[in-house]
């Protein structure tokens, strides 16, 4: 966390402290309020020595520290913290708010932000608190006071007297007992909608919280040329797998195209096997008889469904990935990152096709397939050897497309090597975890659910969220807040919704006269 910042943070709270009379009467009244304000002031003395740190090129620790004894009138002890790290430090600060926020009724945004210039001088002037001032608060909390027991008094006449009626009622004892409960179901009711509405909302599942420390802004880019690479790929990859699978033949066929006499004399001979009793032996049937079998230049291939569905396969990492890369963010965590899930997915399947289809970038792997499928389904007599097959395969290049199918294979698995490195870069330069924030935000949200469950409403720092350009939001100028009032429509008030109600149920009740 930056020293400089929390000692920003600090030194304008102080300000914004010192020039409000209610928190100056409280810091003299509270002794644990008073207490946070000098361990706030021994804040600023630590960051001065250790870190150097000044606001607007001057250190403000001796100011406050003065304008603290102003306030109280007593003599104060400030001094260094030791063993001080500057998270403990910002911690002191957002408990200091929290407190005011949740004992004094204070605003967050005015203890946080200052837009007035100032200095040491104007701030022992705030400092000063007139006894005309003290005392009109403490008539206020005198008042306050006496309506809390008068409040008191009241609620223990009403149990006492409902006491007395509930033990003369008699027989309508479970009547007044059945009212009792629904009271308090009521008050239960009552008391849940209030924390709820008071409830915040997590900062994790707010847009405007990025928790990540950098904002690349070249990544908006890097994901669209990252998307076309991922869906080029997988035309490469569908189209090269097409042309092969379009490229069928059967073997009288192929060496009827070959044309050579003596090559199709030897090879047509041949017989195929055949299990019988479970062993293999010379089968009936020849090239000849199985004419009507058609062959892919990979004997591996699948046909019909397999091959459609294989098809989709290699879609599935371009239509997932390009998505992520090509809609519009939703967030600024979408806008500079992408997903770790969709990455390793598509680097993974894309690993596996590779291999899945290297032999077809390479002829001699093709033939090597060939030579396994002869040598286990011929018979080696009548003429077999190696020797016609590799004959075979070399006229097989020159009639078919092999060597363009393999160079267009090669280019395929050239785009799948480039995403796969793509991917890996993403993965490697992804924004980290922002892991003092995160903190930070979890804080935050345990204190605003805490002052919700107490009937309070607690605001979360702002720092912690973005604007739609990545900004942190500040409070909204007065000239904003004077157009907002003169302009927004303004809601209904309870009398307005109270009369018509009470118009509501006299036409009702016209009607039903």
């Amino acid at each position: 966390m930056d020293s400089q910042k929390v000692y920003h943070s600090i030194v304008e709270l102080l300000y914004n402290v010192v020039k409000n009379d209610k928190l100056k009467y409280w810091i003299l009244r509270d002794l644990e309020y008073r207490q946070q304000a000098v361990t706030l002031v021994n804040d600023l003395i630590t960051l001065e020595k250790e870190h150097d740190a000044k606001y607007k090129d001057e250190q403000w620790s001796t100011t406050f520290a003065k304008a603290i004894v102003i306030i109280t009138d007593t003599k104060l002890r400030f001094e260094r913290l030791n063993d001080r790290s500057v998270e403990k430090m910002y911690q002191d600060y957002s408990d200091f708010i929290a407190y005011s926020n949740k004992n004094f009724d204070t605003n967050r945004l005015e203890l946080e932000h200052n837009n007035l210039p100032f200095t040491s001088e104007t701030v022992l002037l705030d400092a000063r608190i007139t006894p005309q001032k003290v005392a009109h608060y403490d008539e206020e909390e005198l008042k306050k006071k006496e309506a809390k027991l008068k409040e008191e008094e009241s609620r223990k006449k009403t149990e006492e007297y409902n006491q007395q009626q509930w033990g003369a009622a008699g027989a309508g004892a479970n009547a007044g007992q059945t009212q009792a409960d629904q009271q308090a179901y009521n008050q239960a009711e009552n008391m849940f909608e209030s924390v709820m509405q008071n409830m915040p909302q997590p900062p994790t599942q707010d847009p405007r919280f990025y928790p990540y420390k950098t904002k690349p802004k070249w990544m908006p880019t890097f994901k669209i040329v990252l998307g076309v690479i991922v869906i080029i790929s997988a035309i490469i990859l569908i189209a090269a797998n097409a042309w092969a699978s379009a490229t069928t033949f059967t073997l009288s066929d192929s060496l009827d195209k070959i044309g050579n006499a003596q090559l199709q004399e030897a090879m047509m001979k041949w017989h195929l096997n055949d299990v019988q009793n479970g062993q293999i032996v010379q089968g009936t049937k020849t090239i000849a008889d199985i004419n009507n079998v058609k062959f892919h230049l990979d004997t591996t291939q699948g046909t019909g469904f397999m091959m459609v569905f294989t098809y989709i396969l290699y879609a599935i990492p371009a239509i997932y990935l390009g998505f992520i890369c090509f809609s519009k963010p939703k967030n600024t965590i979408q806008k500079y990152r992408v997903g770790y899930g969709a990455l390793i997915f598509t680097i993974i399947f894309f690993a596996i096709t590779i291999v899945q289809i290297y032999h077809y970038a390479n002829p001699h792997e093709l033939q090597s397939t060939w030579d396994k499928f002869f040598n286990k389904y011929f018979d080696k007599s009548d003429g077999y050897s190696t020797t016609l097959v590799n004959e075979w395969w070399n006229g097989m290049e020159d009639v078919y497309p092999v060597k363009g199918i393999c160079a267009f294979m090669d280019v395929a698995l050239a785009f799948l090597s480039l995403t796969i490195v793509m991917c890996l870069v993403t993965c490697f330069l992804n924004p980290k975890q922002d892991r003092q924030k995160i903190a930070l935000a979890n804080a935050e949200y345990q204190r605003a659910v805490m002052a919700a469950y107490q009937g309070h409403k607690y605001n979360m720092s702002p720092e912690l969220f973005d604007d739609e350009d990545g900004a942190v939001l500040r409070p909204k100028s007065k000239f904003s807040l004077w157009l907002e009032s003169k302009f927004k429509k303004k809601p209904k008030t309870p009398k307005e919704d109270n009369s018509k109600s009470d118009n509501d149920s006299d036409d009702k009740k016209d009607k039903n006269k």
